[in-house]
């Protein structure tokens, strides 16, 4: 009798791992955590009106699936003084996302430009 039981339990596996006789393996952990998203560079960024802009970036780090691409949203427009938000965004294979904004400051320092006309006076 114990020998049909272990055939009926090699034939159940079988069946239900696409013909294998093998046990399926262990089944892995459950990715719950995000990516670690470090900017290169500092969180707020102050640049001189007119001038080009070239941000530094980040990187992002997975526990399980190591480095993960960063997608940049947002841009700064250096023809126009404001402040703009860049946010950086990784997500990993599970779905876990995490995401660091930078603020950039486009300030103009610089002197206005004055036309004085001085009239002349006849004497």
């Amino acid at each position: 009798m114990r020998l049909f039981y272990v055939i009926a339990f090699a034939s159940i596996i079988s069946g239900c791992n696409g013909g294998s006789d093998t046990l399926p393996s262990t089944p892995s952990a459950i990715d719950t955590k995000a990516p670690v998203l470090t900017l290169a560079g500092d969180e707020q960024v102050t640049i001189e009106f007119d001038t080009n802009y070239v941000d530094e970036g980040a990187t992002a780090i997975d526990d399980v699936d190591g480095d993960v691409d960063v997608l940049v949203s947002g841009q700064v427009d250096t023809s126009s003084v404001g402040i703009y938000q860049l946010t950086f965004t990784a997500s990993d294979k599970s779905g876990n996302s995490s995401f660091v904004t930078r603020t950039v400051n486009v300030v103009n320092t610089s002197a206005p430009l004055a036309n004085i006309t001085v009239p002349t006076i006849d004497t």
